[in-house]
């Protein structure tokens, strides 16, 4: 990528919506539109019915990107905790890797008509087709192995500021329950970046709970809505959290960063 700058990091459109939540769709890492590094890999999550039709997916390699002069198979996840992951909320996360490096300064669009007919993107912002701009492509630069011109990423995010719980939410209405961690960060990096989020009980027997949280806007959600979710709480409960970062290359911050909260919880808006 292009030289690496300091910016604040922000999840994926996992975050709560406005209003009734919609229940089928999918969520998309990085978000459709969005400029990615050529050796990025991606983040499906099914939601709702989507959910099902994401883990028969798991199977395929039927799946290819396109640009206008290069086409590129890619691998499905299937290894569960690793680039396949399923929440207690109705939803399911796989990671798509391409089989060789995207073209610098391309547009690239994820051809899935044919293997999950209909889909909707719930993204809040994005586009509704499956489409990306790759960077590099510098021509004033005389090392053909720099990622100005390759647009490759190898660096791992650096933290700026440490991920930590900014303010929880809860609100009850007709259609459910809504209650999210917001988790806050700041990264010296320059692709899209994720949380992989590991979250369990403080004390008692409790099975883990391992799911990705996109970054978007420094900021990152953790809970559910009514219809579907990343975690779910216990009122009045405290969590332990365990955080690794990673950016859409793959390449892994050093530091897992391990945090304390309690549930979100009635009263709290």
């Amino acid at each position: 990528m292009p030289g690496r700058v300091l910016l604040a990091v922000c999840l994926m459109a996992s975050g709560p919506a406005l209003g009734r939540c919609k229940a089928d769709g999918l969520l998309v890492f990085p978000t459709p539109g969005s400029v990615i590094p050529t050796n990025s890999r991606f983040i499906l999550e099914g939601a709702g019915k989507e959910k099902s039709r994401l883990e028969r997916l798991s199977a395929s390699e039927d799946l290819v990107l396109k640009a206008a002069d290069d086409v590129v198979m890619v691998k499905v996840g299937k290894t569960r905790g690793v680039d396949y992951w399923v929440s207690d909320m109705n939803r399911v996360a796989v990671v798509l890797t391409p089989t060789k490096p995207l073209m610098p300064h391309r547009q690239y669009t994820l051809l899935i008509d044919r293997v999950l007919p209909g889909y909707e993107v719930l993204n809040e912002t994005g586009m509704q087709t499956l489409t990306w701009n790759t960077g590099g492509g510098a021509r004033d630069i005389k090392d053909p192995k720099d990622p100005r011109v390759t647009g490759i990423d190898k660096t791992p995010p650096k933290y700026q500021v440490k991920p930590a719980v900014a303010e929880g939410s809860y609100r009850k209405e007709s259609d459910g329950l809504t209650r999210y961690l917001k988790l806050s960060t700041t990264l010296a990096e320059e692709a899209p970046a994720y949380f992989v989020v590991s979250l369990k009980r403080s004390r008692g027997a409790t099975n883990e709970q391992k799911y990705p949280v996109a970054i978007n806007g420094g900021e990152a959600s953790v809970g559910h809505d009514p219809c579907h979710g990343s975690f779910t709480f216990e009122d009045g409960r405290a969590y332990k959290l365990t955080i690794e970062t990673f950016d859409s290359a793959g390449n892994k911050a050093a530091e897992v960063v391990k945090i304390e909260a309690q549930a979100p919880r009635p009263g709290l808006q």
